[in-house]
């Protein structure tokens, strides 16, 4: 459980440590938890929020990301190594993809942010997760067997 939470937190850490570094190299929006809280501020039936409201929710669906990632590990019992999570971290990627993709589509206003370098950076932002944490089971692993 330990080593599920500490996995969890850091590579959702490190995922948005990414989209923090494109938007201020790029000065384009593409910071998950900012553009969550202007979908839920910018909604007509939005009652008012805490300024945390874009991490906790980034944070809560980072959960789920992870569940599944842990549910695939679980499910096929291939080891935890470089190639699966860059192939996992490729399909959450296109998942995530889908489901801003489809946030963007039902909600009422659009930010004025570049889609498309969004959508690139939110792909690779998702390899970022899957590697963090996969080394983060590796390190924990390793540290575990060494002594």
């Amino acid at each position: 459980m330990v080593k599920f939470v500490l996995a969890w937190i850091t590579a959702v850490f490190t995922m948005t440590l990414f989209s923090m570094v494109v938007n201020r190299f790029s000065s384009k929006e593409v910071r998950e938890p900012q553009l969550i809280r202007w979908l839920l501020e910018h909604h007509p039936s939005a009652p008012p929020l805490p300024p945390q409201t874009g991490w906790i929710i980034h944070f809560v669906i980072g959960l789920l990301f992870m569940l599944l990632f842990e549910a695939f590990w679980i499910a096929t019992a291939f080891p935890k190594t470089l190639d699966w999570a860059l192939a996992l971290g490729t399909f959450f990627g296109t998942l995530g993809i889908a489901g801003w993709i489809l946030m963007f589509h039902l909600h009422p206003k659009k930010p004025d942010i570049n889609f498309k370098m969004y959508y690139f950076q939110l792909f690779f932002a998702h390899i970022v997760f899957a590697l963090t944490a996969t080394g983060i089971y590796s390190v924990l692993d390793t540290l575990k067997y060494s002594m």
